[in-house]
């Protein structure tokens, strides 16, 4: 269901006039990491389960892809010391969890942790930024929930929202989601 972001980030990328420093959080499994590298982003790939960063690097090493900064932490710790250290991106990739559980059982809730999460996002983005990519597959997010929280956190910048679909050619299409695309 991601490639459709995935296509978006490209452009996004692509249109840029320099490198940009991509950080993408709750990262599974690299699909977006790899989208981010490969279009030339110097990539941070975060996520708390050291089982599916392994996965990751694996996915990354059967695609020729060197360049990645592998972190395991949780990604609320991780971007609280990011914060700290004034450490500044120009792109975030943003998929959490409906729930999860980090790497030493911290408890994500998105209903409580999502307002906190953007806030921290927007303060390591730098002043400059070219993007935030935002996935929702939460049923409470609604369009129109997420615009209001966006809007929010991040005044004045230009908004994308819309569904995201699994498309096909010999059925209906599948929801699953919201994205948010947020441009300076």
């Amino acid at each position: 269901e991601h490639l459709i972001l995935c296509k978006k980030l490209e452009k996004i990328i692509k249109k840029q006039k320099r490198k940009l420093n991509v950080l993408n959080l709750f990262a599974y499994t690299g699909l977006a990491t790899f989208f981010a590298a490969k279009n030339g982003a110097k990539a941070t790939h975060v996520d708390s389960s050291k089982p599916t960063i392994l996965w990751a690097k694996e996915n990354a090493k059967l695609n020729n892809f060197s360049d990645v900064r592998w972190i395991v932490d949780d990604v609320l710790k991780f971007l609280k010391r990011e914060e700290k250290r004034n450490s500044k991106y120009d792109g975030i990739i943003l998929d959490p969890p409906s729930f999860g559980r980090g790497a030493k059982g911290e408890v994500f809730k998105i209903e409580k942790d999502i307002l906190p999460l953007l806030e921290l996002c927007k303060n390591t983005l730098k002043i400059d930024f070219s993007f935030l990519m935002f996935s929702c597959h939460s049923p409470c997010f609604t369009k129109t929930v997420l615009k209001n929280l966006i809007e929010d956190v991040f005044k004045n910048k230009k908004i994308q929202i819309d569904e995201i679909l699994t498309e096909s050619k010999q059925s209906v299409d599948l929801p699953s989601g919201f994205f948010v695309i947020v441009e300076k």
